[in-house]
């Protein structure tokens, strides 16, 4: 059964209807990083966080127990344009789950005790990616791309701009972003209309930032950073493609081709299972409202890493210099699709797609539309994409080097 989408005074509203005793929700808000001021780097995840402290209502125990003592399960993230908050739960308990989410959106106490202590949280969480240069590499690739642009920037925040968050500032940045136009529901199950009216009718509609995009340098960079570990970490990617644009689908398709989580993935088979000189190799795609990015990631033995890389530079070589055969092309294709199946197997996952869908696009998810793109997808259209993002002009690489 097709889901029901609907908006209501611009709050948007996805219904799946799934033949199960569990259902799934997911509330997105369109705030993330990116628009925070830059004396307020990590507030936004530092709301999220306080989320699951106390309310105006609610002790922290209590608004946690109300939900796990039904066997229910809550968790939440945040990005550089989101931060959303799901559940999974009996479905007889749904109205208790959507007023106990609710009630830590829109009721944060943040208290100054429990905001102290919340930060030393965070603290913590920053020291551990500085720990692990696995993660960290990430963060740092972004934030290198998109030097001096608001997506340049790391969602923790850093441990001197949360320092200066205060209480006061919590309660003025969820009032200013806290909206119906920034909340997106998805919902696996049913939802009582009446009751989201009560948590979201004295919310403004609208919100009065600025939504003026910043144009993004091209041109690639490199970067080396000295870090004390045994293995040099590697991001070497670009510049790529919105939410919106269609390249996006194949830029995918690509980099799951490349190095994707199969064994088989080119740059998996070649540096891993063929010459034993790389543990991890992956890719990440992020997209954005305006703009995203691609990148591909490798770990090896210093002594080892020119030649890594030069199996990864003759891997681009030949994608932009030969098309790709069509019989290779359908295995590809058959093979993500394939993967796409499976992801969708999952109810959370469908509900999480759903409100990332009208979040970004302000429409319902429809798979049928990305199965078409990915099926007319040509062997001009990988040679041509490969050329623009694999054009050493374009090309950005960070490197921890030993």
């Amino acid at each position: 059964m097709k889901p029901t989408y609907r908006t209501i005074n611009k709050l948007q509203i996805s219904e799946l209807h799934q033949q199960s005793e569990i259902n799934h929700i997911a509330i997105m808000l369109r705030v993330g990083t990116r628009y925070e001021l830059p004396n307020q780097y990590g507030i936004a995840h530092l709301w999220e966080h306080m989320m699951f402290k106390s309310s105006e209502q609610s002790n922290s125990f209590e608004l946690l127990s109300r939900i796990e003592s039904i066997g229910a399960e809550v968790s939440a993230y945040t990005t550089k344009e989101k931060i959303c908050l799901h559940a999974s739960y009996p479905q007889a308990y749904s109205n208790l789950v959507l007023d106990t989410l609710f009630e830590m959106i829109t009721l944060s106490s943040f208290d100054q005790q429990e905001l102290a202590t919340e930060k030393e949280v965070i603290f913590d969480e920053i020291d551990s990616y500085d720990d692990s240069p696995y993660e960290l590499i990430f963060d740092d690739f972004e934030d290198l791309l998109f030097q001096n642009h608001p997506l340049g920037h790391a969602i923790l925040g850093t441990k001197v701009s949360l320092q200066q968050i205060s209480s006061k500032d919590l309660e003025d940045y969820r009032t200013r972003m806290l909206t119906r136009e920034n909340i997106v529901i998805a919902v696996s199950g049913e939802l009582d209309y009446e009751r989201l009216d009560h948590w979201t009718q004295g919310l403004p509609q609208s919100t009065p930032y600025s939504t003026t995009r910043q144009r993004i340098n091209l041109e690639g960079c490199h970067k080396s950073i000295h870090k004390d570990t045994t293995q040099v970490h590697h991001m070497i990617g670009g510049i790529g493609f919105a939410h919106s644009d269609l390249e996006l689908t194949t830029l995918r398709l690509l980099m799951n081709y490349l190095s994707g989580n199969a064994i088989t993935s080119v740059l998996n088979y070649e540096l891993r299972e063929k010459r034993g000189i790389c543990y991890n190799i992956e890719s990440v795609v992020n997209s954005y409202d305006d703009v995203g990015l691609w990148g591909i990631y490798l770990g090896t033995h210093g002594e080892k890493i020119s030649e890594a890389l030069d199996v990864c530079k003759q891997e681009f070589n030949k994608l932009m210099n030969k098309p790709i055969q069509d019989t290779h092309l359908d295995k590809i294709k058959i093979q993500y699709l394939g993967q796409r199946l499976l992801s969708l197997d999952s109810h959370l996952n469908q509900t999480l797609i759903h409100a990332s869908s009208m979040l970004y696009t302000q429409s319902a998810f429809d798979n049928s539309k990305i199965v078409k793109q990915i099926q007319d997808i040509t062997p001009a259209h990988i040679q041509q994409l490969a050329q623009h993002i694999f054009n050493s002009k374009h090309l950005t690489s960070l490197t921890y080097d030993i």
